[in-house]
């Protein structure tokens, strides 16, 4: 279960709250890759955002819940990609779907290969693990969906549960190692080939 310390304390109801709050997860975004987690304090936050420590203090109670909010929303954006690749694949075959599901994965954590490195090396682990159910249900809930819909192209006797389940963490702990051991397989194209191999295998 989440801790209720480490949320944030309000959300936005407005646009302009909204707009305070995208700078304040920027100006985190960009301490954390820039000076990691221990110097990313909310004060120097605050400083980069340029709003008040009370402005901060309004919606995030401590540098935890700023950590996790990037984290959030590093998620949400990433739920949206994979939205909008299933909507742009819809009708084609599984394994169209599948390879267009993996180029958005990779393409959207190499786009920031230097905050996703810093997210899993660096942030708290417990803030890691805080939204981990909900990304968790999301992986699953959209892998299982993708191989109903594609289940008479697979074996005889495929476990799609199974499959809904370890295809997403695979993948998932796979480009996160990348990143922290062998970032410039993302550019070199070496990570989408070595894991579209191992998926149709």
């Amino acid at each position: 279960m989440p801790s209720m310390v480490n949320a944030p304390r309000k959300l936005p109801r407005q646009a302009r709250s909204q707009s305070t709050v995208d700078v304040i997860l920027d100006a985190t975004a960009l301490l954390l890759v820039a000076e990691g987690f221990a110097r990313t304090t909310t004060t120097r936050v605050a400083e980069r955002a340029g709003v008040s420590i009370g402005s901060l203090y309004q919606y995030f109670p401590n540098r935890e819940a700023l950590v996790r909010a990037v984290e959030h929303r590093r998620d949400l954006a990433l739920h949206a990609d994979i939205r909008q690749t299933l909507a742009e694949t819809c009708g084609q075959g599984l394994r169209v779907v599948l390879t267009r599901g993996l180029q958005t994965l990779i393409r959207a954590h190499g786009s920031n290969l230097a905050l996703h490195q810093v997210l899993a090396q660096e942030a708290p682990r417990f803030s890691a693990m805080d939204g981990a159910a909900n990304a968790d249900a999301h992986r699953y809930t959209v892998t299982r969906q993708a191989l109903e819909r594609h289940r008479d192209e697979l074996r005889p006797g495929f476990d799609r549960e199974a499959a809904a389940f370890l295809m997403p963490n695979v993948i998932g702990a796979t480009i996160t190692a990348t990143a922290l051991a062998r970032p410039t397989a993302f550019a070199s194209g070496e990570l989408e080939r070595e894991l579209t191999e191992m998926m149709y295998y």
